[in-house]
């Protein structure tokens, strides 16, 4: 992701999608392929949720963003593999390693809740 792309060569203004088979362009295809199968991933936790009749932790932004992200990011790898769209899933999976962190510092037991101070920021990082 970050070493691919957007910490080397890429533009913020505008940056076009290399169609082309250069190293470059398919590393940064590469990660773009990842991202997808990292949203299937999130799906299927969704999925899991709901075989496990745990329908209370699906919320409808939870629902709308694991079932919409992986169509969304189908189409990016197939057609748009690089280019400015990436900059929506560098976002994306930096909001998802925030709040995994959450998530893995509460399961940690109560001598972390100290530190879960920001919980309440998470929803709003999401949106």
């Amino acid at each position: 992701g970050l070493d691919a792309g957007w910490l080397t060569k890429y533009s913020w203004k505008c940056e076009p999608v290399d169609v082309s088979t250069s190293p470059e362009a398919l590393r940064i295809a590469r990660g773009v392929y990842m991202y997808f199968l990292a949203k299937i991933s999130e799906l299927l936790d969704t999925v899991f949720f709901v075989l496990r009749k745990k329908e209370r932790q699906i919320t409808f932004l939870h629902l709308y963003h694991h079932t919409g992200m992986p169509m969304v990011s189908w189409g990016c790898t197939k057609y748009y593999p690089g280019g400015h769209g990436t900059l929506i899933g560098l976002i994306n999976s930096f909001v998802h390693i925030i709040m995994y962190s959450y998530y893995l510092m509460a399961a940690m037991g109560p001598r972390f809740q100290k530190y879960l101070w920001w919980k309440k920021y998470i929803t709003t990082l999401q949106m």
